[in-house]
């Protein structure tokens, strides 16, 4: 729910399966995740100018309070992750995960789309 939420902050008025591709989450999981955030009141859903098909995502101000509360914890978590690593070991790290990844990603069910954030 926090790379949704977040990923919907940096991309107001996202679609949903735009945002599945964004931070590689199924189309199934990603329904489930944009409902239980929508009976948080955290995004709203709305009809898109440019399609009328489509929904619109966007991050409510109770949306934004939690995000910015739980920006810290999360980031918090991530460094505990690799505390005993140097700064620059991280760095490392996390490079050489990204590049598993990204050899694997053709093979996943919900694979990264190009060009998608880091969240």
């Amino acid at each position: 729910q926090y790379a949704a939420l977040a990923a919907i902050a940096a991309h107001p008025s996202i679609d949903q399966i735009t945002l599945a591709g964004l931070i590689a989450y199924d189309r199934t999981t990603i329904t489930g995740v944009i409902d239980r955030l929508a009976q948080k009141g955290l995004v709203v859903r709305q009809a898109s100018a440019r399609d009328r098909r489509s929904r619109e995502l966007l991050i409510t101000d109770e949306g934004r309070r939690t995000l910015d509360a739980i920006t810290p914890a999360v980031e918090a978590a991530q460094r505990l992750m690799v505390r005993g690593l140097s700064d620059a070991e991280a760095r490392e790290l996390v490079r050489l995960m990204q590049k598993a990844i990204a050899a694997g990603n053709e093979l996943s069910r919900a694979p990264l789309r190009e060009g998608a954030s880091e969240r």
